[in-house]
């Protein structure tokens, strides 16, 4: 466990410049967006995304200067699908009680729910308020789900 908590954080230290390019490009710079896809027995995927227009994403080699660094991102496209959303608790660290969170759901509420994870990206959306707000942040879960008789 303390390995991948070792490893989450050196991959955003790591990609912070990235982060705040998109975050510059997206004129949000409180709204953090993580992409969770092709789950499998060792990992999955994960992207760190923003919601960027129509003009930023097509031109993103002019936004940025130069070929080279445009490289560095791709396009995501979400499917639209069914998302169960659920919020962590307002705190100042919201990332400590995420995994927490996606546990609950998935053990105890998605049994009973009528409910199926499906095959289709996950989605966080952190809500990372500075101070003084910096108690009110909180991350917004989205799993996907299809209903289990259909």
């Amino acid at each position: 466990m303390q390995d991948s908590i070792t490893e989450y954080i050196a991959f955003y230290v790591t990609t912070r410049l990235n982060q705040y390019v998109l975050k510059g490009l997206a004129g949000d710079n409180v709204t953090s967006y993580g992409v969770m896809t092709n789950f499998r027995e060792e990992g999955y995927d994960f992207y760190i995304a923003a919601q960027l227009g129509q003009w930023e994403r097509e031109h993103l080699e002019l936004e940025l200067g130069n070929a080279e660094d445009a490289k560095r991102f791709e396009n995501i496209m979400i499917p639209a699908h069914t998302y169960v959303v659920c919020e962590t608790e307002r705190c100042v660290y919201p990332t400590t009680v995420f995994e927490k969170l996606r546990k609950k759901i998935v053990e105890e509420w998605l049994p009973s729910s009528g409910y199926m994870l499906a095959e289709a990206p996950e989605v966080s959306v952190t809500h990372w308020f500075r101070k003084p707000d910096n108690e009110k942040r909180y991350i917004e879960l989205w799993l996907p789900v299809s209903r289990m008789d259909g």
